[in-house]
């Protein structure tokens, strides 16, 4: 094996092993995402306001607008394939990403959904 087949190969590896780490990290984003938009509906803040609670965000709705807007931006920049990507077609990379990330983001949790004990009703 020649010299620039053996970078060759590491190249090809290391795009895939990139991909992977990008669908953990767009999944990561998504469950955050999630959080940050879900902070703001919550129920009991606008049912019981006068409630005593552990700590107060004064700006609670500025500070989830900020956070849902960063986990965005940065889901976004996710999809942006990296220049060392050995196919160089954009596609497989969102592909293998977006691919990735519905993986983990919703075959792992259903798979613990599906394994649940009754008690834990």
């Amino acid at each position: 094996m020649r010299k620039d087949e053996a970078m060759d190969d590491a190249a090809k590896t290391g795009s895939r092993a990139g991909g992977v780490l990008a669908a953990t990290c767009i999944s990561t984003l998504v469950v955050n995402a999630n959080t940050s938009a879900v902070s703001i509906l919550l129920p009991g803040r606008q049912k019981f306001p006068d409630h005593p609670r552990g700590f107060r965000a004064p700006m609670l709705l500025g500070l989830c607008g900020v956070g849902f807007a960063a986990s965005l931006a940065a889901l976004l920049v996710g999809f942006i394939p990296p220049s060392q990507f050995a196919s160089g077609n954009p596609g497989i990379y969102v592909l293998v990403v977006g691919g990735g990330a519905l993986g983990l983001g919703l075959l792992v949790p259903f798979l613990f959904y599906r394994s649940r004990k009754p008690s834990w009703k």
